[in-house]
């Protein structure tokens, strides 16, 4: 049997199982060789499931670090392949789709395959599930997620009316717009969120709860232990430098809105009960909550000493820990990479909680929960800071709002059209941080595809602001970031700013048009007429170069107009007419260049022959 190690990416790798709403059941068996031996699975996977239903796919890995080619794809019946996100495929038609993964060892194709079987279901479904954050903060305006539903009954995608409907304490909640406002009422009282859609006198529901907490008084001030939902903790005090969860028992503190995985920094630590094994610090997919990351600092029953440190429960490393200690996790994306106190290196991460391939948490954010585990008495769990912002007795935060956006291309050709990447501005405090952005070239204001210029546009990333560059150079998009709960020492909202650059190059050579024609054949002392030459450019005649030239028989080169200026720019896009005699016999060549700023060229060639 080979070693159980995963230490390659592997193309093709796919995401979670288990997402909330789907049906699942076991893994069938390998086809053609043991699967100890040769493929690592999650235990579960969607085996059935409804036409127009997302289906989520199984992660399977090669069990061997010297595989060669990994590959997946899944198969209808009619053995085409279907498309996929990576993490999910929609099918759009029932009957059985093979989920099909192979690799190549010494020359030899390793295969597994597992099969889903898709029904039509009697009714609406709803093509995805919606996402919420750990609890919604009372007084804040919530956008629900949009849903879509649709009915194959007939045999034809219909769609399928969605509604959504909000109860608080057994009383609805005005939903305007697709928003609404949750206002707290008690510790135990939850937001009820209910999508229904309707098709054919038939129905379906989502029905997801959601805790609401209050964070500010009338009076807008602070209280920041009521940041995170809480499950099993019976206490909470704040301090000047830390809040404190007091439990009897297992015990969980959710953070209540959303933050980005990458940068995430936290800081907690065993409070002065500290009759718990363990805190686990829980990092969720905000877009999929199926994939998930644990890391479990572990002391046992001793106040101080040498713990373990692991990761999704399996990976571990020794760690130093004292009573009354701060310890330190963050988190970088980018690299999938977890660092301790010190910026010490803990993991690298290459699976998920559940054992499959991590490739980094799907759309960048994350939900964060702190646990406390194993718990044989009173203790205490102590929450020093989320990123930058300390959890304390003040009721004023002092912490702008980070920037968070998706994949930001620096790059573009002239004529493109660029359209913004999804941006957010996170909050530790504040869900409703307003995020506004400019777009500019030097001093002047970009226009949208609407011709309105993006300056101070508030974001939305339902609604993508794009715009189309007719120019070549630097562009800068500025976004600011402004978190009414955070004031500065006069009480004056603080505000944060980050700036991305855009280099927009022209790619396209110039063209050349000639306003007549060119004689090919003359006699010896002819002059001729050498039409108007005139050259555009995509960059708005950027030009290094219009020339027009004759090359006699000898290589000697007569130049007919070089439009140069002494700064090494055009003076004109256009040669006018002019005329050339021709002295000796031969041929000759009639030859017209342009250059633009980026080396782009074209050129024109006549032959003329000259003779006696």
């Amino acid at each position: 049997m080979r070693k159980k190690s995963i230490k390659k990416a592997f193309v093709g790798i796919l995401a979670a199982t288990l997402a909330l709403g789907m049906h699942s059941s076991m893994l069938g068996a390998v086809a053609g060789a043991s699967l100890d031996d040769d493929f690592s699975v999650p235990t579960f996977v969607d085996r059935t499931g409804y036409v127009g239903e997302k289906m989520e796919i199984a992660r399977v890995m090669p069990t061997d670090e010297d595989a060669e080619h990994y590959s997946f794809i899944v198969l209808n019946e009619q053995n085409e392949k279907v498309e996929t996100d990576g993490y999910s495929f929609l099918p759009q038609a029932a009957g059985k789709y093979k989920c099909l993964y192979s690799y190549v060892l010494d020359g030899k194709t390793r295969e597994y395959a597992y099969t889903v079987v898709v029904e039509v279901k009697d009714g609406p479904v709803f093509k995805s599930a919606p996402v919420f954050p750990n609890a919604f903060i009372s007084g804040k305006k919530y956008v629900l997620p949009t849903l879509e539903a649709a009915d194959y009954t007939s045999g034809k995608e219909v769609k399928a009316n969605v509604s959504v409907a909000v109860t608080y304490g057994g009383v609805a909640v005005p939903v305007t717009n697709n928003a609404f406002v949750p206002t707290f009422k008690t510790q135990t009282d939850k937001a009820e969120i209910v999508y229904t859609a309707t098709s054919g006198g038939k129905s379906a529901k989502i029905s997801v709860s959601v805790p609401v907490v209050k964070v500010a008084d009338a009076a807008g001030k602070l209280s920041m232990t009521e940041l995170f939902a809480r499950q099993g903790f019976s206490n909470v005090k704040a301090t000047e430098e830390k809040l404190t969860f007091t439990a009897n028992g297992n015990a969980e503190a959710l953070l209540a809105n959303k933050q980005a995985a990458d940068g995430l920094e936290l800081e907690f630590g065993f409070g002065e009960y500290d009759q718990a094994e363990s805190i686990v610090v829980t990092l969720q997919s905000y877009e999929d909550p199926s994939v998930a990351l644990t890391v479990e600092f572990k002391k046992g029953r001793k106040s101080a000493g040498v713990g373990s440190v692991i990761l999704n429960g399996k990976t571990t490393k020794a760690y130093t820990y004292a009573k009354g200690s701060a310890l330190r996790l963050s988190y970088s994306d980018a690299k999938k990479q977890f660092l301790g106190v010190g910026d010490e290196f803990l993991f690298d991460v290459t699976t998920d909680a559940q054992g499959g391939e991590f490739t980094g948490f799907p759309g960048g954010l994350v939900k964060v929960g702190i646990a406390v585990k194993n718990t044989y008495g009173t203790c205490d769990l102590d929450l020093y800071k989320v990123n930058r912002q300390r959890l304390s007795s003040s009721d004023r935060e002092q912490i702008a709002p980070t920037l968070y956006m998706e994949e930001f291309n620096t790059e573009y050709a002239v004529g493109d059209t660029i359209t913004l990447p999804a941006a957010y501005a996170l909050d530790v405090v504040d869900p409703n941080a307003e995020l506004r952005v400019t777009v500019s070239k030097g001093n002047t204001t970009v226009k949208d595809l609407s011709g309105n210029e993006i300056e101070g546009v508030l974001v939305d990333p339902n609604k993508p602001i794009s715009f189309k560059v007719e120019k070549s150079g630097n562009y800068r998009v500025s976004y600011d970031m402004l978190d009414t709960a955070a004031v500065d020492d006069n009480g004056d909202p603080i505000e944060e700013s980050q700036s991305k650059p855009i280099r927009v190059y022209d790619y396209e050579a110039p063209v050349i048009s000639v306003n007549g024609s060119v004689k090919t054949t003359v006699k010896k002392g002819d002059t001729i007429t050498i039409p108007e030459v005139k050259v555009t450019d995509n960059d708005g005649g950027n030009l290094t170069m219009l020339q027009v030239c004759m090359i006699r028989p000898t290589g000697y080169i007569d130049a007919i107009a070089d439009n140069l200026s002494s700064s090494g720019t055009p003076n004109t896009d256009t040669v006018k007419s002019s005329t050339y005699t021709f002295a000796a016999t031969g041929t000759y060549y009639l030859r017209l260049m342009a250059t633009d700023q980026y080396g782009n060229y074209e050129k024109k060639e006549y032959v003329i022959k000259c003779e006696d």
